[in-house]
């Protein structure tokens, strides 16, 4: 079969369309402000209001805003109309109703001053000047300054970050192109006009912690324990805290597949199983820990060769269940089941080759997972493939990197609150080691690292807090008791070291079957 191409993306920098052009910008300023005035003076007056009705919000999330970013292209200033638009110049009230539509509550102190969202930053410490290193996220408002001069309105123009690349930010703004409508804009990150970016407050500063099974922010050392006897039981220890949260709790036959997910946006990890059943059907089983209460009871579902690949494929905050269906004769599938909403959100999507392995993960960082997959390839070169599902585009289209026999994970390594490509190397004779490849900046951050022994599991989590996801590793020992050891990848420094917690047959929770 014929792997998906590589789609080709124009990502050459377009000039600004904005009517906030430098050659209009006293005539900009002055409209604004005569624009401003007349808001003030039919207030006063009690006269007709121009102004557009609130936003219906959506449950906060960046995707949220990139889809009501998306959702508005082509609009202008009267049609529909943005809060006070009609009449004024109008890209920050464009932005601001765009950050409300997304669900963002705080939007205290906007206005329709491009130069408000600058401030509104510096307030709440959430402003990143372009030159501070920051790595912009899709759901940001992007702010420019044209004359880059000493003035009372430095900040000429405001737009919505959709997605970015290791050079590139990708727009979408009001009051922009030749007839002022909503339109897309490209720019270099290097662009000298962009004055800084800023982060809207309340949403989640990175993404929430796997595994986490007590809410606080931190992925515990979780297991899964296989009982064909007794009835298979789940297990969870803090790394922060240093004790039990979850202890011989049963759920599960000896033959699930366990995973980890928050399926009901709780903030806490669900147990979460998948049953495969070729006879009478494969079942999917949720448990909200907390409550005692089953989210999914026995959900028929999926495959009896399905492996799962649990990620959140509708950017609601949520954890979707993800199957990967390896096919040979027709071409390998994705599917994707929305526990919160009971509907499928991701229908036989063609994307894979039948010995591939899955590795799901928000790679672009606008808070949806993307379909990717490693090959394994001894003769050739293994090679990764990642797919933005969203938009129809690669993000890598056969990228060679990796060993043949290397255990793929995905996991943010860095910081940048994007999904990196990772890979886990046993070996026996000269020592195991970790290798990551930063999806952002297109380069290896992480080599050769030697961590672990040639049998270890890779368990890779946030177990610190910092979300920045740790090496993580789970050893079976029959004979000498089984252990973790931990890797804080953002300090370069052992947080756990052999540490004796488990059974030799027990299953990170943490890990995913991939077979």
């Amino acid at each position: 079969m014929s792997f998906p191409q590589p789609v080709e993306v124009n990502l050459t920098h377009q000039p600004h369309a904005s009517t906030h052009r430098r050659t209009r910008q006293v005539m900009s300023r002055a409209l604004q402000r005569v624009g401003m005035l007349m808001l003030v003076l039919v207030t006063a007056i009690g006269g007709v209001s121009l102004a557009v009705a609130e936003p219906a919000a959506a449950a906060p999330s960046r995707s949220a805003i990139v889809n009501a970013a998306e959702a508005q292209l082509g609009g202008s200033a009267c049609d529909p109309g943005y809060y006070n638009s009609c009449g004024i110049e109008w890209c920050a009230e464009f932005a601001r109703w765009i950050w409300k539509r997304g669900g963002v509550t705080d939007v205290s102190g906007l206005d329709a001053w491009a130069q408000s969202f600058k401030r509104y930053g510096q307030n709440r410490g959430t402003y990143h000047a372009r030159s501070s290193g920051y790595t912009p996220q899709p759901g940001d408002a992007i702010v420019f300054d044209w004359d880059r001069g000493p003035d009372d309105h430095p900040i000429d123009h405001v737009a919505i970050v959709v997605s970015v690349t290791s050079s590139t930010v990708n727009t979408i703004g009001g009051n922009q192109g030749p007839d002022s409508r909503v339109t897309r804009g490209s720019f270099p990150r290097s662009e000298i006009d962009i004055d800084g970016y800023v982060e809207p407050s309340g949403l989640d500063s990175g993404g929430r912690a796997t595994a986490d099974y007590d809410g606080d922010g931190y992925s515990d050392m979780a297991l899964y324990r296989p009982d064909a006897s007794n009835g298979s039981t789940w297990w969870a220890n803090s790394y922060k805290k240093g004790g039990q949260i979850l202890s011989d709790v049963n759920y599960g036959g000896a033959a699930d597949i366990p995973f980890s997910g928050d399926f009901n946006g709780d903030g806490h990890a669900d147990l979460a199983l998948f049953r495969r059943d070729c006879t009478n059907g494969s079942t999917l089983w949720i448990k909200d820990q907390r409550n005692n209460t089953q989210l999914a009871p026995g959900v028929k579902v999926g495959g009896c060769k399905d492996i799962p690949v649990p990620a959140d494929y509708d950017g609601d905050g949520k954890t979707d269940f993800g199957m990967y269906r390896r096919d040979c004769t027709n071409g390998s599938t994705w599917w994707a089941y929305s526990v919160a909403k009971d509907a499928q959100v991701l229908a036989d999507h063609n994307y894979g080759g039948c010995n591939d392995i899955p590795v799901p993960g928000d790679y672009d960082g606008d808070g949806i997972g993307d379909l990717a997959l490693f090959r394994p390839d001894c003769a050739n070169g293994s090679t990764w493939w990642v797919k933005d599902v969203r938009h129809d585009q690669d993000i890598f289209g056969g990228l060679k990197w990796g060993g043949c026999n290397d255990i793929p994970v995905s996991g943010d390594f860095d910081g940048d609150r994007s999904a990196d490509l990772g890979l886990y190397r046993q070996d026996c004779a000269t020592g195991s080691s970790w290798w990551v490849y930063n999806s952002m900046d297109r380069k290896q951050t992480i080599g050769g690292l030697k961590i672990g022994g040639c049998a270890d599991i890779p368990a890779p989590a946030d177990y610190d807090g910092d979300k920045v996801t740790d090496l993580g590793l789970y050893r079976q020992d029959c004979t000498n008791g089984s252990s973790w050891s931990l890797y804080d990848s953002a300090e370069n420094k052992l947080l756990l070291s052999g540490h004796k917690w488990g059974g030799c047959k027990d299953i990170p929770a943490t890990s995913t079957k991939t077979a």
